[in-house]
């Protein structure tokens, strides 16, 4: 599997185990995750489903040898899976999914895009209207994401226990 894609796909990334792969989530961002059901410390749908908060855009793929209604409602409802793939692996049918879901996260990306710029010219349009309040929403949305991730990074205190996702921190910022 990892040779069939290395050598179809730029860039992709192993992980030995799901530490390993959750903390390289956490540091680094990526398009696609695809993870086994049967791992060692932990399942593919919890690691999935543990992806799916710190890389919400990010597709998902599980690929199981078995496949039981249980693994099936998780993955789809707590992983939001992009595909199940079955064991043994047809790698035709592999790489179809590989290229969907690569598709699908370049055009997630495109819709976000654009939204942020209807956003910015709804935003740059109404402050146009009152030259005193030039810039406030901007500033307003930098000072709150920034606070966010502040806050975020407290280890004591009574704010510690407050946590924002990526995602978070973007509806923070849309408010704003």
């Amino acid at each position: 599997l990892e040779r069939f894609l290395k050598r179809k796909y730029k860039k992709v990334v192993v992980a030995s185990d799901s530490e390993q792969a959750l903390w390289y989530l956490e540091t680094q961002g990526v398009h696609l995750i695809m993870a086994d059901q049967r791992m060692p410390k932990t399942d593919g749908v919890e690691l999935l489903t543990h992806a799916r908060k710190i890389q919400p855009k990010a597709m998902r793929i599980l690929i199981t040898g078995y496949m039981d209604v249980e693994t099936l409602t998780s993955a789809i409802n707590a992983a939001q899976v992009f595909q199940v793939v079955t064991k043994p692996i047809d790698f035709k049918v592999l790489d179809m999914t590989v290229q969907r879901a690569l598709e699908a996260h370049e055009a997630i990306e495109r819709e976000h895009e654009l939204f942020d710029a209807f956003v910015y010219a709804a935003v740059t349009a109404m402050e146009q209207r009152d030259p005193s309040t030039a810039g406030h929403s901007f500033r307003v949305a930098l000072m709150t994401t920034g606070l966010a991730m502040a806050v975020d990074r407290l280890t004591a205190g009574p704010l510690s226990d407050v946590h924002f996702t990526r995602e978070d921190v973007e509806q923070i910022k849309y408010a704003s």
